[in-house]
């Protein structure tokens, strides 16, 4: 069953995402509270230390879980605005074939159908463009919330966005073009 593939997916995202949540923050909120917070009891560091872990916890399976699920709805709207195309093509050449037969002796030209999309496997996006759009709503949804911790997983994702591109920038143009500089762009 699709539907059910598509929620075991969803459901498989949000877990994944709190458990590498607390996989990250854990750690590093135990040395650096340990490090830095000496004006905090110990009770109040180990509270601080919880608050923080679940707050990232909570936010990267929840961008996981709205990630998936808009994946899954975009997958499903497009296939079902596929097929109403399709419809509409199938009920034309239908109309035609039967106006050729009966009231015009004129031959009859075949109607040109795109091929039909398979579905991406469950949790994959359809199309790029899918992948995106889920990706930027699912972001401003929970890393558009004021936080210390969003903020740096915002710093992190913008160096990693930062650094994909110099690379594909790289691989694709700058090799190619002698006149800017290679030096400047080797990492």
């Amino acid at each position: 069953n699709p539907l059910a593939s598509e929620l075991e997916a969803i459901l498989c995202a949000i877990y994944n995402g709190c458990k590498y949540g607390i996989k990250i923050r854990l750690p590093h909120a135990l040395v650096m509270t340990f490090l830095f917070r000496r004006d905090l009891s110990s009770i109040d560091k180990l509270k601080m230390i919880c608050k923080v872990t679940l707050e990232h916890s909570r936010n990267l399976g929840s961008f996981a879980g709205i990630y998936k699920t808009l994946l899954a709805l975009l997958k499903y709207a497009s296939q079902s605005l596929y097929w109403k195309k399709r419809k509409k093509v199938l009920l034309r050449a239908f109309g035609r074939i039967l106006g050729a037969a009966f009231f015009v002796k004129s031959p009859y030209q075949q109607p040109s159908l795109e091929p039909i999309p398979t579905l991406s496997p469950p949790g994959m996006p359809q199309s790029p463009s899918h992948s995106f759009l889920a990706g930027l709503i699912g972001g401003y949804t929970i890393w558009g919330n004021p936080s210390s911790i969003n903020y740096q997983i915002v710093l992190y994702l913008l160096s990693r966005i930062l650094m994909g591109s110099l690379s594909l920038a790289k691989e694709k143009y700058i090799t190619h073009n002698k006149a800017i500089p290679i030096a400047f762009f080797q990492t």
